[in-house]
């Protein structure tokens, strides 16, 4: 489950979460949140404590399948 949805789910802000977490910025919490950072380690294992395993760390990974590049043309000579 992504973190967004977690919060949302249990009606939870980011200053609530960042308490129960261990930490002093609710921004840091709303970037993981909006996918603009993804947690270090050892913050990733309080998040899945602190969700009862509800996130996990493959949450915080954009699954979308990579963007596949056209090819050069090439011209003759």
């Amino acid at each position: 489950m992504k973190l967004a949805n977690y919060l949302e789910h249990h009606g939870l802000g980011f200053s609530e979460f960042a308490r129960r977490v261990g930490i002093n910025h609710p921004r840091t919490v709303e970037r993981w949140a909006k996918g603009q950072r993804i947690p270090a380690g050892g913050m990733m294992a309080k998040i899945v404590a602190a969700t009862a395993g509800a996130v996990q760390p493959a949450d915080f990974i954009n699954a979308a399948p990579p963007v596949e590049r056209a090819q050069p043309i090439r011209r003759a000579a």
